[in-house]
């Protein structure tokens, strides 16, 4: 017989960066799905400063790079939950500063 502790292993990740209230790295959940509002949810929402019509997804799919801008604002104010898409591991979540 064999014993094995696993001490550390590979988490699945995304990232969320730019006006949240709390920037880094946040943990996929393993069976289940994270939306986009999920992880900024995670990351504390919005500050005062997000632009939230212009937040992107950065993500590499079938090895190129892909963008995705989304319209938060129409998720929170107009309810279009086809805006918030499912997010994958290694997503990168920038949500820009608005300039008035």
């Amino acid at each position: 017989q064999v014993l094995i502790f696993i001490e550390e292993y590979n988490a699945r990740q995304v990232s969320v960066l730019g006006e949240v209230k709390s920037p880094g790295k946040y943990a996929l959940p393993g069976e289940k799905e994270m939306t986009l509002m999920q992880a900024i949810a995670m990351a504390g929402g919005f500050t005062k400063f997000a632009d939230l019509t212009k937040t992107k997804v950065m993500r590499a799919e079938n090895g190129e790079k892909k963008t995705i801008v989304i319209n938060v604002k129409s998720i929170t104010e107009k309810g279009d939950k086809d805006q918030d898409i499912i997010l994958r591991a290694e997503d990168i979540v920038v949500v820009p500063e608005s300039f008035f």
